[in-house]
């Protein structure tokens, strides 16, 4: 909701951290559609939403319309703790990226790499970076 009231910056560079408590059906709409409107007044921002991971399917179909919506270089950095379809709940976390900065990817990489070697406890904990758009 601030975003139309913060957005553009005086400066014209920006990061934007979206952190939704997600305790609704539709952020994931919701964030598409609160991204989309941000690109409309600050298109050169960076855009970062940080998401759960709790079935790979909707995540999927997310990134699908993000795709479809946002004519912009999107990333996707996934950290999962859990097979990405378990019953366990949340069985990971991501970080999608708008307009990400030059070599994010492979930095962010090597932060993942480290992570998961400190968190992981089962089998199917993964990491990786897609891109989306």
């Amino acid at each position: 909701a601030q975003l139309s009231a913060l957005l553009p910056p005086k400066e014209r560079r920006a990061l934007v951290l979206i952190d939704p408590p997600f305790e609704s059906g539709d952020e994931f709409a919701q964030i598409t559609q609160a991204l989309a409107a941000a690109l409309r007044r600050f298109d050169s921002g960076v855009y970062a939403v940080w998401y759960p991971i709790k079935r790979q399917r909707d995540i999927d179909l997310w990134h699908a319309r993000i795709a479809a919506s946002l004519d912009r270089p999107t990333l996707a950095a996934e950290l999962w703790l859990h097979p990405r379809d378990s019953a366990v709940g949340l069985n990971g976390s991501g970080l999608l990226v708008v307009n990400p900065p030059w070599q994010f990817a492979p930095r962010f990489a090597d932060a993942q790499r480290w992570l998961l070697a400190r968190l992981a406890r089962e089998a199917g904990a993964r990491e990786g970076i897609v891109t989306v758009s």
